[in-house]
């Protein structure tokens, strides 16, 4: 998973302390009043190596690209895959040299990592040899060569890499790569532990290998635990004595050759047997420029081991397995002899879109392939992009295999790895058994839902881009911050496809809803245990997939009493679409007695109707909402449909179970959301589009239960609120517990959130006349609120996808709303309660409110109407820390008026309605 998470906004009400303005953000939650929480991918960043520490934790060492040139980049995790952020401050740690980049890293005795690799010397105009060595938090150790590096060269007019970093006994460091001269030598330094070159080796620490033929590449070195120096060439092994000459005893005068081709051979990983026997891996060309990999294996004294393979090599053929090219890139031992290697392959369907990918190889003792291992030997993983490669490979304590390397989606690329038990299969450390780091977090992250659990966590549900869609949820605590306890430092992805919609189950369990990308798409539903993992027990492994013959596109879902589950979706049909209900069991399986063999569909002779919300009534029957066109008025309309528990139209509602609305002049009138009040009434929201005056607006509909319009609300059921020359979209609407609404959504790229009474009419008391915008996103239309959500304190959660200057992301935002009779009043005074009676009035009500006992003082209480005007005030005694006060409201006109308290420096409001 990459993490990157971005993860969501939520807004519940809350006491007012002194006179908060009611619909700010509450500082008090995130960082900058937002959290940004990225599950994304970045832009050509490759992993080159890895290492695990004593602890567990797994290093990724490679190259990132930041400020326009590439820079060497490593990043830790802890052993269960998630990103260790002690390190570096937020788990990497950057190099920013110019073009700079790292091909190796190696762990110190003291846990100090020495990363190797090159950097461009604009002294020289040449690439050098890179030794950068950091603390084991992350930080560049300044002890170390010149400010915590040593750019080393060898020749002028050449270009030198370093390609591995090896730390003998002592501490010592070995660096080994190429292009000491531009005939292709081979290029070796030992360090001491300061960074100073170390001057017993080759006199001057530096040591260069000829090429006699030129152009030889070493890609693999090792060193023995006598301190003698392996290189692997092209085609050849070379040890070195400790003082860097070639040691007499191995092969023919420190040399030995390879002859497993009759093209070219290339060594690419080495490593030392506890029984001194040297293991070498790598690519033979054959017929057609194919690559097969090899392995050999020679005694201690440079003599191919005829106990291994066939004399001394074994040479893995898959090249009519389907395989064009392979390649092996890193070897391991595991503690039991066998030798696990990785690299990567290019099958035939690659020119379809599957490209390299990820390969695993186990090799039994004696030189044969471990068919227990994989698939017959062979471990093979598409990342789905096109350039997936496996570049190291590390075996844990526990037999465990690390493989990290690149996966290449699109045309971004990330640090990417797997965890594979030791029979080759992936390991559940994360979904999938793999980890993605965007190192520069740039891919987008989609969200559609929030939910807020009885203990006021939040449940954030969307979409990631990592290598296809993958569904991605993540919870945080109320204070904003990811809840560890869940899945991976607080989120999980599967892949799946694109989340949509989500319910919490009352075990606290997560149902997700959502379709897959590729046509035709399928509905999904995915069902994940408190700790974030698959619930085992639901539909296939824990997801259902619903198969359609035609596009559709998942909306909403809604969870029955009995358990059942009701999704909403949009299907395709010819040149028109239909909305269309599936209902699944509990356990997943389709419920065949709903409609037609599980489906239901809108029957309605409209065009093109679209559902966008779903809402389960308390006696079962099932409302539905959206629009449609009318092919007669040329224009998009309000939809409001009931169906009976079994699918069918409720005919008691509306005409035929119908309920249509066209405001008047709207030419594209779309529901977005829509609320039941307690006392059935039905309310959506949306965008009226008024082309002839040139800008967009909110539409508001209450429906009676029988849908008729309700007149008591707006005019005769209707209210728009204009936004002139502009774009306005609301896109979710809760109702409150004094049935105020609050409405989420976009208003000229900032997110937007607005409150209406009861009555429909903006609440000026909210925000800047009833709406307050805010912005993360520095772009035009970059900013819109998908879904809101109330915690318990009555703070309101809403959650934000912003467009950033690289992403998509999910964005958080919490408002402080002023309190209402559920929530406590302030300590400082002791206040429990907050009370009126009767409500509605009609000549009369009382307010009381019970505060601390020793509290004597005086109230100021207020009556104002809907639009902010007082009608009544009073000055009100508290004795002992009670306060009692009766207001005489027989010449004050019907409606709903706000009752505002004030004691010293603090406020609490409530309401009343006033009726005849």
């Amino acid at each position: 998973m990459k993490i990157s998470l971005i993860f969501f906004l939520t807004t519940f009400l809350l006491p007012l302390t002194g006179y908060t303005q009611p619909g700010t953000l509450d500082s008090t939650f995130g960082v900058n009043k937002h959290i940004t929480t990225h599950i994304g991918s970045w832009e050509n960043d490759r992993g080159s190596d890895a290492i695990t520490q004593p602890d567990g934790k797994v290093i990724v060492a490679g190259v990132a690209y930041e400020y326009g040139s590439s820079a060497g980049a490593i990043v830790r995790y802890h052993a269960d895959g998630s990103i260790d952020s002690s390190f570096g401050g937020d788990g990497k740690a950057l190099y920013l040299g110019w073009e700079s980049y790292f091909s190796s890293i190696a762990l110190q005795s003291d846990g100090k990592l020495v990363a190797g690799g090159s950097e461009f010397n604009f002294a020289s105009y040449e690439r050098d040899f890179l030794v950068v060595r950091f603390n084991s938090d992350g930080t560049v150790d300044n002890s170390f060569g010149i400010s915590g590096k040593m750019l080393i060269s060898f020749s002028q007019n050449s270009d030198e890499d370093a390609v591995s970093v090896l730390i003998q006994a002592d501490d010592k460091i070995v660096v080994v790569g190429n292009g000491a001269s531009n005939t292709g030598d081979r290029a070796i330094v030992r360090l001491n532990t300061d960074g100073a070159l170390d001057s017993t080796f080759s006199d001057d620490g530096k040591l260069t290998l000829d090429s006699t033929e030129g152009g030889y590449i070493t890609y693999a070195s090792a060193i023995q635990t006598d301190g003698k120096i392996l290189v692997g060439e092209d085609d050849m092994i070379v040890r070195l004595l400790t003082d860097g000459t070639l040691d007499p005893s191995f092969g023919v005068d420190g040399k030995i050759m390879l002859d497993i081709s009759t093209e070219s051979d290339r060594i690419t990983s080495m490593i030392i047997q506890p029984d001194g026997k040297i293991v070498a891996a790598g690519v033979s060309d054959y017929i057609f420029n194919a690559e097969l990999q090899f392995f050999s294996r020679y005694t201690a004294e440079g003599i191919l081991d005829t106990s291994f393979g066939s004399s001394g090599i074994l040479i893995y053929d898959t090249i009519n397995a389907g395989i064009i090219n392979q390649s092996i890139s890193s070897i391991d031992i595991q503690p039991d002899g066998r030798i696990v290697g990785v690299g990567y392959i290019e099958q035939e369907s690659s020119f379809s879109g599957s490209g390299f990918d990820f390969v695993a190889i186990r090799v039994n003792i004696d030189g044969t392939i471990d068919s227990t291992f994989g698939n017959e030997g062979l471990f093979v993983y598409d990342f789905m992009g096109f350039d997936d490669k496996a570049s190291a490979v590390v075996v844990e304590a526990d037999g465990h295999i690390i493989v990290a390397g690149t996966g290449k989606v699109g045309e971004g690329g990330d640090f990417a790895w797997l965890r594979l038990k030791p029979d080759g299969s992936t390991s559940e450390f994360s979904p999938d058994g793999i980890v993605l780091l965007n190192v520069s977090e740039n891919d987008d992250d989609v969200l559609n839902e929030i939910l807020i659990q009885p203990d006021d966590k939040i449940i954030q549900i969307g979409y990631c881009v990592l290598n296809g869609p993958y569904v991605a949820v993540s919870r945080l605590l109320p204070d904003g911050t990811l809840d560890t306890s869940f899945g991976k430092a607080g989120r999980v992805a599967y892949k799946l496809g694109l989340a949509t919609a989500g319910v919490l189950l009352p075990d606290g369990k997560i149902l997700v809803a959502g379709n897959t990308s590729m046509s035709p798409k399928s509905a999904i539903l995915a069902k994940m245990e408190t700790n974030g993992d698959l619930d085992l027990s639901f539909g296939d492994a824990g997801s259902v997939q619903y198969d359609f013959d035609t596009f559709i596109d998942v909306t909403d879902m809604s969870l029955q009493s009995d358990g059942k589950i009701i999704v909403l979706t949009n299907v395709t049909v010819q040149l028109s679409s239909e909305i269309v209900l599936v209902r699944f069991n509990a356990d997943g399986s389709i419920d065949n007695s709903f409609g037609l063999n599980g489906e239901a569909v809108v029957q309605f002779g409209g065009w093109e109707p679209v559902g966008n919300a779903i809402i389960i009534q308390p006696d079962g029957k099932i409302l539905i909402a959206g629009s449609y066109y009318d092919e007669i008025s040329y224009t998009d309309n309000f939809i409001v449909a009931r169906l009976l528990e079994d699918g069918t139209h409720d005919n008691s509602f509306g005409f035929n179970g119908i309920a249509t609305t066209d405001f008047d002049n709207g030419f594209h009138d779309h529901i977005n959301a829509m609320v039941l009040q307690p006392d059935g009434k039905i309310i959506c929201a949306g965008t009226t589009a008024y082309y002839n005056n040139g800008y967009d607006g909110i539409g508001l509909v209450r429906y009676n239960s029988d849908g008729a319009l309700d007149s008591s609300f707006g005019m005769m059921g209707i209210v728009t609120t204009d936004f002139p020359s502009t774009i306005v979209i609301p896109n979710s609407m809760i109702l409150l517990p004094d049935n105020k609404i609050i409405i989420g959504g976009s208003y000229k790229g900032s997110f937007m959130v607005g409150r209406y009474l009861v009555t429909g009419e903006v609440d000026q008391t909210f925000g800047s006349n009833g709406f307050t915008f805010s912005n993360v996103s520095p772009y035009p239309h970059g900013d819109a609120i998908h879904s809101l959500a109330l915690q318990s304190d009555g703070k309101l959660i809403a959650g934000v996808q912003s467009l950033l200057p690289d992403n998509l992301d999910m964005t958080l935002a919490r408002y402080l709303i002023e309190g209402l009779g559920t929530n406590a009043p302030q300590a400082n005074v002791g206040a429990t309660y907050i009370y009126i009676y009767p409500n509605p009035a009609h000549k009369r009500f009382i307010i009381e409110m019970k505060l601390r006992e020793d509290l004597n003082t005086v109230a100021s209480i207020r009556i104002v109407s809907p639009i902010g005007l007082r009608v009544l005030e009073d000055k009100v005694p508290v004795v002992n820390g009670l306060l009692r006060k009766e207001f005489e409201i027989e010449n004050v006109a019907t409606g709903v008026y706000g009752v505002i308290v004030t004691i010293g420096n603090e406020v609490w409001s409530e309401k009343v309605v006033i009726q005849r």
